[in-house]
């Protein structure tokens, strides 16, 4: 990651293939992906400041988070 977050959030899930969802503090989703990496980087550069949660699922486990943009 870095959190907060400016322009580029790095994602890093040892088990693959792994979701990840973004969604707005409103609960809404911005983003579904299904990677099949160890590393994933979303350009957060367009998304508005603000509080958004991440979402990491894999066959392991499943993880959120709070992500502020600034």
């Amino acid at each position: 990651f870095p959190n907060p977050v400016t322009e580029i959030l790095n994602v890093y899930n040892n088990t693959y293939p792994y979701s990840v969802t973004i969604y707005n503090i409103a609960g809404q989703k911005l983003l579904d992906k299904t990677i099949i990496s160890t590393n994933y980087y979303i350009d957060m550069s367009a998304y508005q400041k603000g509080m958004y949660i991440i979402r990491v699922i894999s066959k392991q486990s499943a993880e959120n988070k709070i992500i502020i943009k600034e």
